[in-house]
């Protein structure tokens, strides 16, 4: 999995989600301690790998539009 991360070393990765939750959490952690965890978890392997991540909520009904990369 980390031979993934290297490829990604100091790139901008843009995570589009259906799931605001999940958009949130990405972006500014959670209040659940175990999704806070998960997100520092991710927090810390993109500042290792000089990796930035931006993710944006796609709207369920737009989602099958940006599985081909369009927004």
């Amino acid at each position: 999995m980390f031979c993934r991360f290297r490829q990604l070393r100091n790139t901008r990765v843009k995570i589009l989600t259906d799931n605001q939750g999940a958009a949130r959490i990405v972006s500014v952690g959670s209040l659940k301690p175990h999704l806070q965890a998960i997100a520092l978890d991710i927090f810390q392997i993109c500042t290792n790998y000089g990796i930035i991540i931006n993710s944006k909520w796609i709207p369920r009904c737009l989602n099958e539009l940006t599985s081909f990369g369009r927004e």
